[in-house]
């Protein structure tokens, strides 16, 4: 659900006439800046064509931050351990823009967040309200129902960066050009970075099927090796093999075992969060 402030910003637009005022004089007033909101303004302050999706790129880059409003509870796991269950409210700001793309789709999706939000205890009952805290956490949301957030001030600092006025930003007449390049490479390792978590996670399916009707469902063999099935393999042996399956996860395990795919593949550890969560044992107790 949009802000209030959406439909304030909609009673000044009943002519051109009043396009200046609201972008200059209303828009910096407001707490919350909605999707539609934001791209009308760099629109008018960078005098740049922008699409919803070239914003979210340029937030993946870091170079504005994007929230997400929960106007009821959610319920989500601790970005820690994955294991632990947690639940948040309100304004929290979102980790991975990336995951944005898919707003306003009627589909079930995870959303890596920071922001306040209230534990379970070890029984896993909620505990009081008073002991929330601003956690990372990992919130199971219906993406037709996720709306873009922006502090105006993050619109107006963006906006000059782009026209190259910021303070301590060398102006000069590449600096867009690069700015479309890096937006390029991130797409396209976006779209490898999806490709590849796909292609694994359809390897795994159908891997675990065969075995299943095989002589034995408690070991996975592939008919050939890849850098993060060797990477994925030598992490279970390392920290799974040995443990007591009668026992939760230990704490702290999944950001361990995410360092060790990184350093075995050479790649960010939370890009290899999907294949950390793959290779934990499905028949632990919950902590």
């Amino acid at each position: 659900m949009d802000f209030p402030s959406a439909r304030l910003a909609d009673l000044f637009s009943t002519g051109n006439a009043w396009e200046g005022v609201r972008m200059k004089k209303i828009y910096p007033l407001l707490d919350w800046l909605s999707m539609t909101e934001a791209m009308d303004w760099l629109r008018t302050m960078t005098e740049t064509q922008f699409r919803e999706r070239d914003l979210i790129k340029l937030c993946c880059l870091g170079h504005c931050d994007v929230y997400v409003n929960f106007g009821q509870s959610v319920k989500g796991v601790d970005g820690d351990s994955f294991v632990r269950d947690v639940k948040g409210t309100g304004i929290q700001k979102v980790m991975y823009p990336h995951e944005l793309y898919r707003a306003g789709v009627p589909e079930i999706a995870h959303i890596w967040l920071y922001g306040i939000a209230s534990w379970t205890d070890f029984s896993g009952q909620f505990l009081e309200e008073n002991l929330e805290e601003k956690i990372d956490w990992v919130a199971s949301v219906l993406m037709s129902e996720i709306y873009p957030k922006f502090k105006p001030a993050d619109i107006q600092s963006l906006a000059a960066k782009m026209n190259g006025v910021e303070e301590n930003l060398n102006a000069n007449n590449t600096e867009l050009e690069e700015l479309r390049q890096q937006l390029k490479q991130e797409q396209i390792r976006r779209e490898a970075a999806e490709a590849k978590v796909a292609e694994l996670t359809q390897k795994f399916t159908n891997s675990h099927q065969e075995s299943s009707h095989g002589p034995s469902a408690t070991s996975l063999t592939f008919p050939y090796a890849t850098k993060h099935l060797e990477a994925m393999r030598d992490a279970a042996v390392a920290h799974w093999v040995e443990h007591d399956r009668s026992r939760p996860a230990p704490y702290g395990i999944q950001k361990k075992v995410q360092a060790f795919l990184a350093n075995c593949t050479g790649e960010s550890a939370r890009k290899l969060t999907e294949l950390a969560i793959a290779i934990k044992p499905d028949d632990l107790p919950k902590a």
